[in-house]
This record gives structure tokens, sequence and C-alpha cells, in this order.
């Protein structure tokens, strides 16, 4: 395992692991303390934070709802710490925060808690680099869990599950994120067994004997964004619920790991346990030591499988098992659905390279596959492209295969196809396809503009897309002034063909709204390069307080935020106000007009955000620009630095200084400027004056 130094500090430790899997880290988190009814500096408090007396019960004499407990820097000795049925808690680490197991730590329930909501563990270091000691974390939620900025340090001995979170509500919803194990273990790295949603989001998981990421026991969607996973057995990622999806994640297997109580087998995906659709996109996986069944399998157990955008490499020393390395595994490989429907699978700009001797670049053992854009360059003795075995209904269209042996093997089975190749080159793990023209610097979406009279309140209006976009993210505001109602844009079933979009006014207001026009952006969520800047787009679940989120892009600045509610989960109208946007992350809210008899709460929504540099520069031959301002109530003019012929502009407040309802409006766009303004709802008061706030905007040419 390496040499461990016990004087690492947590900003050292996480910068070494960041620079290993290449992730972007994160400057340290600050939460809102407005947030909590009593904020406790647990020092103050009479905890002990040089390592030799056990916090526990100054910890729970605290541990209340509405409370955030803070540990300033030092090292904290924790025989158990327990959060159950709270409420709005928050532990949260300031600065380097190390907990340690102390002589009687609890081994199962180490950090414990249960029927918790919006609970919230945050930048710690937990040091388990003592011989023998593997403290467990079992916290489940009804809603609203965070676990986030954790480094794990030290090798987990037992058999069990070093962190393991739940959601037990089938409406609620968590989140995972900059969360490092790079030390392994005999046990589970990340197990999630779920009724809610929950997001995996930039973490780091090596050399676990029983899974590096093992969410495929779920009922609900998992998604695992960005990440690196490294020499885990069984799986580096392993999924099965309906419409799970790992994205823009790298794995590695090169050596085989000792597991005691497991047989040797490792994959890079693993979707068992399941229906699925499990959906694999965006990711590198290269597989070229130890032995295991393939890249990507589609177990036994495991349904309906989508691959998309992926590059797989296998070497020659990665090899399957029982074949005592004398067999070259596969990049895919699909078992027979003996406990589980068969499903389908569809694989889609899918690369594999490398080579070694005998078997396939894949392997499918089940019908119903499409494969559209597969580029398979494998060399070796005896290599082949495809075996299918008992596989019927299968197309393959548009792909090259270019093995040293035969392209398609056909073991009572059948495949349809047209436009296959012999030769070619595939890019390698690392080597994205571009989807855009000019290396880059195309719009991986669309923009356009909606034209819409609102007639009665409970209207929606269909908004298609000129393409498909891959869970896109839609912003389409400000509203025109047409009407000089307050008034603003809503959105809801946001789709990869289009979205719903109404003008919703407030509730104190008719509903009626004369015709107005608003402008969208559409990118598909994650990281994108866009005439050599990067950009991100992507979600974050919160209600009508702010709740942070963080960015996997590296942004040298602090970027533009436009966000929006892309959901209708609370009917009453509401806007999306943010706060504290730096070039690491931001805070979002949705906000209810003042009047509201219920004080302003409001369900949790999805709000999309998109977060771009400021700049001008073209995108496919055409201007844009982005930019900030600042704005109030009165009309401010925004003279753009290029002329376009057909503008669509977007725009969205940047700060809260005014705490008040409000949202953009803007009039008189023309080729060369607009203007625009903040507007207050008249809910509670006729009053609209409203502090000065940082405004960001973005035009482009729709020409």
């Amino acid at each position: 395992m390496g040499d461990r130094d016990a004087g690492f500090s947590r900003r050292t430790y996480l910068g070494m692991v960041g620079a290993a899997s290449g992730a972007t880290l994160l400057a340290e988190p600050t939460l809102a303390t407005d947030e909590y009814s009593e904020v406790v500096d647990i020092v103050e408090a009479g905890a002990d934070n040089t390592g030799n007396e056990p916090i526990d019960e100054v910890f729970q004499e605290h541990a209340e709802d509405d409370t955030l407990i803070e540990f300033p820097d030092g090292t904290y000795v924790v025989n158990q710490l327990i959060v159950y049925q709270l409420s709005n808690f928050a532990m949260v680490g300031k600065g380097d925060a190390t907990l340690v197991p102390g002589d009687n730590y609890e081994e199962e329930q180490w950090i414990a808690g249960a029927e918790t909501r919006d609970l919230t563990v945050r930048n710690f270091t937990l040091d388990t680099t003592e011989d023998g000691v593997s403290p467990e974390i079992d916290i489940s939620a009804y809603d609203g869990l965070e676990f986030r900025d954790i480094v794990k340090r030290g090798y987990q001995d037992n058999g069990g599950v070093a962190i393991g979170l739940r959601i037990i509500d089938k409406d609620g919803s968590g989140l995972i994120q900059n969360v490092r194990a790079p030390d392994g273990g005999e046990s589970v790295g990340l197990y999630i067994e779920s009724d809610g949603p929950m997001t995996v989001r930039n973490c780091q998981f090596e050399e676990f004997c029983d899974n590096g990421v093992y969410a495929s026991a779920s009922a609900a969607p998992i998604r695992v964004e960005g990440g690196f996973f490294r020499n885990n057995n069984i799986s580096q990622v392993r999924l099965g619920s309906p419409d799970s999806v790992v994205r823009d994640a790298e794995m590695v297997v090169d050596k085989s790991v000792t597991a005691d109580d497991n047989p040797v087998n490792m994959r890079g995906v693993r979707v068992a346990d399941g229906p699925g659709p499990v959906y694999v996109e965006n990711c590198d996986i290269s597989m070229t030591g130890g032995q295991g069944n393939g890249g990507i399998v589609n177990a036994f157990s495991g349904g309906s499988m989508v691959v998309r955008d992926t590059r797989i490499n296998v070497g020659e020393e990665y090899t399957t098992v029982g074949s005592d390395g004398s067999r070259t595994s596969f990049g895919i490989f699909v078992d027979d659905a003996t406990e589980a429907d068969p499903g389908s699978r569809t694989l889609e700009n899918v690369s594999i390279t490398g080579g070694g001797t005998y078997r396939a670049a894949i392997l499918l053992r089940r019908g119903d596959n499409t494969m559209d854009g597969l580029c398979i360059d494998q060399s070796g003795e005896g290599r082949n492209g495809i075996i299918l075995e008992n596989s019927s209904n299968n197309t393959l269209t548009d792909s090259v295969i270019d093995v040293s042996d035969e392209e398609i093997v056909l073991r009572d089975s059948s495949v349809r196809r047209a436009g296959v190749e012999t030769s070619g080159s595939c890019p390698e793990p690392g080597e994205r396809l571009s989807t855009s023209p000019g290396e880059g610097s195309g719009l991986p979406g669309e923009v356009g503009s909606v034209a819409h009279e609102q007639t009665a309140d409970g209207d929606w209006h269909g908004v298609g897309f000129e393409r498909t976009h891959e869970a896109p993210v839609v912003v389409s505001k400000p509203l025109s002034y047409a009407d000089e109602t307050p008034c603003h844009v809503r959105l809801k079933n946001v789709t990869d063909d289009g979205f719903d979009l109404q003008h919703e006014e407030w509730l104190y207001l008719d509903g009626d709204h004369r015709p107005e026009t608003s402008h969208f952006l559409t990118l598909a969520a994650g990281g994108h390069t866009v005439d050599g800047r990067p950009v991100e787009a992507g979600r974050v679940r919160t209600d009508n307080r702010f709740t942070g989120f963080s960015f996997d892009t590296g942004f040298e600045d602090r970027p533009v935020v436009f966000a929006q509610s892309q959901t209708y989960e609370g009917p009453n109208p509401v806007v999306t106000r943010l706060r504290n946007v730096t070039a690491d992350g931001a805070e979002a809210m949705v906000q209810e007009e003042e009047g509201e008899e219920r004080g302003g709460a409001h369900r949790t929504e999805t709000v999309g955000y998109v977060a771009v540099p400021t700049g001008t520069g073209t995108v496919d031959g055409q201007p844009f620009e982005v930019g900030v301002t600042s704005a109030h109530e009165e009309w401010r003019r925004i003279d753009f630095e290029q002329d376009y012929e057909d503008p669509k502009f977007v725009a969205g407040i940047q700060t809260f200084h005014g705490p008040n309802t409000a949202n953009l409006r803007y009039r008189d766009l023309s080729a060369s400027g607009v203007e625009v303004h903040v507007e207050e709802e008249q809910s509670q008061d006729e009053e609209t004056l409203h502090r000065y706030e940082r405004v960001g905007y973005a035009v482009f040419e729709g020409a």
C-alpha cells in the first residue's frame, strides 16, 4: 500500500490524490450559517482538538435539529457519533479537521445516523491508518443528505463497508461529492442501497476488495459523475437500478488485489442486480493488468444497458478468470440473463483499443443489441472483434473492426450490418471524441427564442429542440417587457428533445399575460470547451434555502452562472436566486413571493445551471460574448462588444444583495445592445426599490 505519512494535512493529501487522479479539487467550502438556529464551535463548547480525549459527549450534547457544529483545525478522537432523527443538522470541518477512532470506537457504527433529514457531513479527514482500525460510516436520511469533501486515510481491514449511505424516501435525494479513499481495504469502498436518487460526484476509490462503488442494490437512480476508480475487485462502479448512469469517469485496472473473501474478478463497470437501463457515458476505461471479465460487464443479474461515447483499452495482461493468464479478456462482456429480464443494449460511439491473445473485444450472449459507430482496433494472436452467442435481433452499422482474426463470429446468432470497415485507428482512453466542429470550438447545444402568450395560469407551451441533446440543461431568461405586470419564465419536462414553458405570474395576479419573448440556451450536462474556454452545465437539488454546489471544471476566475429551475415539483411561482458565485462553485435557491402565506417554503426543485467565463469569441463561425454589469430597479443599458444580426440574449442575477423576491426583465434588444432591470413582485407591498445586483449575461448570434 505504500508508506503513509501521519503528518500530512488534509490540504496536502487532497492535493496529492487530486494530482494522481487528474480530478479538479475545490477550495475549502463554506456553509451558510444563517440556515441554522444554532452554530456551535465544538472546541469552544469544550471538545479537545489535540487528539487526547474523546469528543463524543460534547458532540452529543449539541447535536440537535437546526444546528451547525463547526470543527476548527485539529485532531478529534471519536468513539461514536450518532445523528439519529436529526433535521437540518450539519457537522463541518473548518480547515484541517481530522477525526480519528478512539480506543473504544464502535466499528460498525462509528459515525452513524438514521431517519435524518437535511443532514450534512463535510470537510473532514478520517484517519484510520492505525493497523487493525476499520471504523464504518452508516448514515440514512429521508432527504437532503450531503456527504462531501472527505478524505479517508488508511486501509480498511475488515470485510464490511467503509462508507454506507442511503436515502430512505423515494422522493428524497442525496449527494456524495469529493470523497477520496485511495488506500483501499478488504471491504466495500462506498455502499449505496437507496430508495431515493443519489449523486456520486468527483469521488475516488481505489484498491477495495469488494467493489469500489457498490450501488446496484438501490431502487432509485444512482448517478456517478466524474471521479477516479482504480484496482477495485469485483467492479470499479456497480449499478443496476433504472436510469442509473456513470458519466465522465476514469477507471483503471492495472494489477490484481489480494482478496481473502472474494475471488479476484476485476471489472470496470458492472451492470447487475437490477433491470436497468444503466447508462455508461463518456468514460475512459483502461484494463491492462490483473484478471476479470471485462471493462464493461452486463452481468447475469443485470438488465438493459446503454454505452455511449466511451473509450476502453484492453491490454494483453488483463486476462480472463480461470485462464491462468493465457487469454486476454473482453472490452465488453454481456452474460446470459439467468436472473434478470434480458433487456436490450445500445453501444454507440464506443472505442476498444489494445489487444492480446484470443477471445474478443466484445462478447454478447444475449440478443437485442444495437451497435453503431463502434471502433475496434485489437492486435495480437487470435484476437476477434465481436462474438455473438445465441443472439438475435442485432444490428451493426457505420463501424470499424480492425483485428488480427475474425471481425464477427456468429454462434447460433445473426446480425444485420451496414457500413462496416476493417481498417482504421480508434481513440484511446483520454482521447475524447469531439462532437462539435472546429476542435471543440462549436456549441454543444443550441440557442433559440420563444414567443408566447399566457392566456391562463395553467397553460404550458411545448418547445422542441432542433436536434437531440443528451441530459440537457435549459436556461430561458429573462423575459421581455411587453406587459409590465411582474412575470418570469417557468420550465418543466426538460428532456433530450425539448421542454415545456410558461410565463408565470405571481399568486396575487390573474395569470393572464400579454405575448412576451424569451431566449433559451441549451447545453448537455457536463464539461465542455467552447472556443477554447471551459463551460459547465449541471444540476443541483434545492428549495427555498440556499444549497451550495461545486464546479467540476477548473475555472481560473469567477464565471457567469445562469441558473433556472428545471422542474415543477411545487406549484407556487418561483424564481431562482444565486449567491456566493466563485471559481469553485455557487449557492442556489428557489424563491417564492414575499406575501405567500406559508412564508415562502417551497418543495425541492432541480435547478439547472450553466457556468461560462466572461469574454468574447466565436462559436461555429458566429460571434458570442459573456459579460457582467450591475443593475437595480431602474433600466440599465448594456452595450454589446460585437454586432449581432439576430441576437439571442440570456441573463441572470449573480448576487443576493437584495433579499426581496426579484428577477430580471429586458427591453429594446437590438444588434448593439439591450436594457435590463431588476423587477420585484408586489405581493407584500407596492415598493419595488432594490439594491444593486451583479448581473451576468450572454449574447449569441441566432442568424
